[in-house]
C-alpha cells in the first residue's frame, strides 16, 4: 500500500514493543488511519519454537569420557543464528544404572538470538558400562602340619 510511513521499527528481538509509531496517508481508495499525522502501535515479535536433540552417550567403566562427550541436532533453528552445542552430564563414574544426565548448552553466532526462541531441550542418559574382568588364581600348596601338604 502506498502512504505508509513506519518509523522506527528496528526491532528483531522477540518481544513486545508500545512505542513505535506509524501513519498512512490516505488515498483514493484509502481513508486516513489516524486523526493525527501518526499513532502509536503495539508491535509483537513472537518466539519461535525449536528443539535441541542431544544423542545418548556411554562408555566402559574405567575409561576416560569420549571428547566430544556426545552430539546432537536442532530443528526449527534460523540457520543464519548458527545454533550449536558443548555437552556435559552429572558426576559419577559407577557402572550405571544410574545413569548420568548429559546437559547440552546452547550457543549462536548471533548475539542474543536464543532469546528469541522457545526451546525444548531434554537432554539424554549417559551410561557407564561394566567392564569385563578375569580372575586367573595359580595353582599353590600350603602345609597346614608339619610334612602334611594340602
Amino acid at each position: 500500500m502506498s502512504g505508509n510511513d513506519f518509523k522506527d521499527f528496528v526491532h528483531t528481538n522477540a518481544g513486545t514493543y508500545s512505542s513505535d509509531t506509524w501513519s498512512f496517508t490516505g488515498t483514493a481508495n484509502y481513508n486516513n488511519i489516524a486523526a493525527g499525522p501518526s499513532t502509536t502501535i503495539i508491535d509483537v515479535i513472537n518466539k519461535k519454537d525449536a528443539t535441541w536433540t542431544t544423542n545418548p552417550a556411554s562408555k566402559t567403566y574405567g575409561d576416560a569420557d569420549p571428547a566430544p562427550l556426545t552430539t546432537g541436532s536442532g530443528s526449527n533453528f534460523v540457520a543464519g543464528d548458527n545454533v550449536t552445542a558443548t555437552y556435559g552430564r552429572a558426576t559419577g563414574e559407577n557402572a550405571s544404572p544410574p545413569t548420568y544426565h548429559i546437559t547440552a548448552t546452547l550457543s549462536a553466532t548471533v548475539p542474543g538470538a536464543l532469546v528469541n526462541y522457545n526451546v525444548t531441550n531434554a537432554g539424554a542418559e549417559f551410561t557407564i558400562n561394566k567392564r569385563a574382568a578375569t580372575w586367573t588364581t595359580n595353582p599353590a600348596n600350603k602345609t597346614i602340619a608339619k610334612g602334611i601338604a594340602q
